[in-house]
């Protein structure tokens, strides 16, 4: 009898063991998991931190309102989308908030080009913001994205002898049709360039000015190469971009009528 108790005893004191080994691994994966969390929450608030700061020194129409929100919505390589919104609390009981959500914007933020697009009207046509606030290298980190180093391309340009105009042609290195036509509008190396499209369309488009005697603007697209042509009341500028390999050809000719 003795013998038999001395053995449930024995088997009472090994399922303790067990049962404390198993709750003490429990509870080290819930730890584990939490710390996890905080740092991803942590770095996640980081990176919200810094692009509220990037918003706020941004020229985005903040439609009067002084306190405002920005929430990511998605990360996909090294794009980030935000919402940015601010808070109205539609409650008349002081004790009890209801708080409604209402957006200004959402936003593309391109750190590695170190562009701010405005997509709320029209993702496929963005408007560019201009922002003043530098993004550190931590941002990176925090925000999940890979730091790109940003080569400038070398461009070789010569003069264009035209019948009655002028022109130049130009061969940037490494670049895209997109990159190029972007510049154009950055550099304002035309006259005229701020009723340029923010993006390219998909296809051929023509946009009624009317305006300082440029009439209208045709885009005409086509696989390799896109063509501008501003129609004014004394002749025609043609803006051509073409893709040749790995460069990209720009050529700008102005025609009097």
């Amino acid at each position: 009898m003795k013998k038999r108790t001395s053995l449930f005893v024995g088997f009472l004191v090994a399922l303790f063991l067990i049962n404390c080994k198993q709750n003490k691994k429990h509870v080290e994966d819930v730890s584990n998991r939490n710390v996890i969390e905080s740092v991803e929450k942590s770095s996640l608030n980081s990176c919200e931190e810094t692009l509220f700061k990037v918003v706020q020194s941004s020229d985005l129409d903040f439609r009067g309102v002084k306190n405002f929100f920005v929430r990511v919505e998605s990360i996909e390589e090294d794009e980030i989308t935000m919402q940015v919104y601010f808070e109205n609390n539609l409650s008349d009981n002081v004790n009890q908030k209801q708080i409604v959500e209402s957006t200004i914007a959402w936003l593309l933020f391109l750190p590695n080009r170190n562009e701010l697009l405005n997509i709320t009207a029209d993702p496929e046509n963005p408007e560019n913001l201009n922002f003043k606030y530098h993004v550190e290298d931590d941002f990176f980190k925090n925000c999940n994205i890979e730091k790109k180093k940003i080569t400038k391309p070398s461009i070789d340009c010569i003069d264009l002898e035209v019948e009655m105009g002028s022109g130049q042609e130009c061969l940037i290195k490494n670049t895209t049709i997109e990159e190029v036509y972007k510049n154009v509008i950055l550099n304002k190396e035309l006259e005229d360039v701020k009723w340029f499209l923010e993006q390219l369309p998909k296809k051929n488009k023509t946009l009624e000015i009317k305006q300082n005697g440029l009439n209208t603007i045709d885009y005409v697209i086509e696989e390799n190469t896109i063509e501008v042509l501003m129609y004014y009341d004394g002749g025609l500028t043609e803006l051509t971009i073409k893709k040749i390999n790995n460069d990209v050809k720009k050529t700008i000719i102005y025609n009097a009528d």
